[in-house]
């Protein structure tokens, strides 16, 4: 609700698309560990992750759809199409809620 309603859309499915990426990579569900990662939408360099563990998260949307893809650990870029461009999002680590 803090965020410009502009904005909330992008927030949200950005927020959305990570948690389950998240999931994939824990392997245990989305639902046992849902607030332990999320987006800081608010960081004075963009948007941020935060997350208990070194991740490398990368984002993108292509032809209508948030693609959000979670690595275990450290990863400089991804490649899985030459038409899609990749953004990759900052990772905090932070304690587990």
């Amino acid at each position: 609700a803090r965020l410009p309603a502009r904005v909330r859309p992008t927030y949200l499915l950005g927020s959305w698309t990570l948690k389950e990426a998240w999931a994939q990579v824990r392997g245990d569900g989305l639902a046992p560990r849902a607030r332990e990662i999320s987006i800081d939408p608010h960081h004075e360099d963009g948007w941020r992750v935060l997350a208990p563990q070194s991740l490398s998260v990368f984002h993108t949307r292509y032809r209508g759809h948030a693609i959000t893809i979670v690595v275990d650990g450290p990863c400089e870029q991804i490649r899985i199409d030459d038409h899609i461009e990749w953004t990759r999002w900052p990772v905090d680590l932070v304690e587990p809620t």
